[in-house]
């Protein structure tokens, strides 16, 4: 029980927090998210059974760089941009804002603003083929829908993409209570990225932090 505690509190952490992650840069293909901007929505129980969440809306050009905005919940105003030198990170609630220098940051992976945009496809698809998920395909006027689900006895975790690979939903249940759902609300081709959505005004933010 007391694992199980933990599991639930990071993946709380891990899909609630604004927090830059690292992706391997081993991917040959380009990735799903390039020149696409998307609205996620996200909600969760914490330790103590506290609803947790909000919606994200992010834009992104077609080398990756992005801006990240929560524009619903309890982190509403936050944001984050990374311009491909440089990661800013801003919270709202305490005016601040923190600026990493990740220029070496091509030696590590890519960065991505949510887990959302790592390789979730991927890691589904390899529990697969160990046995540990089971697989079902299920077609509609939109097209092919992938899902991927685990049952066990007080609990279940299922996940689903487009055919592409593209994530749609994924859901973490114990004893029939929903602890936490992630889903895709809207995703669209960028044709003309707006290079504005990459600077970053500082001239009314008092709290500045550089990082390296």
């Amino acid at each position: 029980m007391r694992n199980k505690k933990r599991y639930i509190a990071f993946m709380m952490i891990l899909a609630l927090s604004l927090c830059a992650v690292f992706v391997s840069n081993a991917e040959k293909n380009t990735p799903f998210y390039f020149s696409k901007h998307f609205v996620i929505s996200e909600k969760g129980l914490s330790e103590d059974g506290i609803e947790q969440g909000g919606t994200y809306e992010v834009w992104f050009n077609d080398k990756g760089h992005y801006r990240y905005e929560v524009t619903s919940g309890k982190f509403a105003g936050d944001f984050e941009v990374w311009d491909g030198k440089k990661l800013y990170q801003y919270t709202q609630i305490i005016g601040d804002m923190t600026i990493r220098d990740l220029s070496g940051s091509e030696q590590k992976g890519a960065v991505i603003p949510h887990a959302y945009f790592g390789d979730s496809y991927e890691k589904a698809l390899d529990k697969q083929r160990r046995g540990k998920l089971i697989k079902q395909e299920k077609r509609d006027a939109k097209g092919t829908r992938q899902e991927f689900k685990q049952e066990q006895e007080n609990g279940k975790i299922s996940y689903s993409f487009t055919e592409d690979g593209i994530p749609l939903e994924s859901s973490l249940e114990s004893n029939g209570r929903s602890l936490h759902q992630l889903k895709l609300e809207l995703v669209e081709n960028i044709s003309s990225f707006d290079d504005s959505k990459l600077i970053v005004d500082l001239s009314n933010t008092p709290n500045v932090t550089y990082l390296k």
